[in-house]
């Protein structure tokens, strides 16, 4: 009766191995999938923003959507001027953060998106990149 256990082991092992390849091919699967989706790169410009202009930001129509095309956020329309403090609010899931990963140039968007009202997609990214700033929420 002691040894009972260890008999058994083997097959407790055999069971634990099991679901952890079923675990892991479920894994590759989903990776699979992930790198053979095409990658759709938002439009990058050559147009150089001034490193010492304030910014405004204008968007009209705003669509942000993911990289499968599907509508994250939108229709946005707003003005956030020069000098001016802004607090992005809202619901988990109503694009908060899709807004600013479009404003990022890590997603792509549909409408306009104005930076000093050249259009988003216009600009050098580097350039642009040197008026951000990111602070994560955690």
């Amino acid at each position: 009766l002691i040894l009972a256990p260890e008999f058994f082991q083997p097959l407790r092992d055999l069971g634990t191995f099991y679901h952890a390849k079923a675990q892991a091919v479920g894994a590759a699967d989903s990776l699979k999938t992930f790198m053979e989706t095409p990658l759709a790169h938002p439009q990058r410009g050559e147009v150089e923003l001034a490193s010492t202009d304030p910014v405004t930001i204008e968007a009209e129509d705003l669509f942000i959507t993911s990289p499968e095309g599907k509508t994250l956020a939108g229709p946005l329309n707003f003005t956030l001027p020069a000098g001016q403090r802004a607090v992005l609010v809202g619901r988990s899931g109503s694009g908060k953060s899709s807004l600013l990963n479009a404003l990022s140039g890590f997603l792509s968007y549909q409408g306009s998106l104005r930076i000093n009202g050249i259009e988003l997609r216009d600009l050098s990214p580097e350039s642009w990149r040197k008026h951000l700033s990111w602070v994560g929420q955690n």
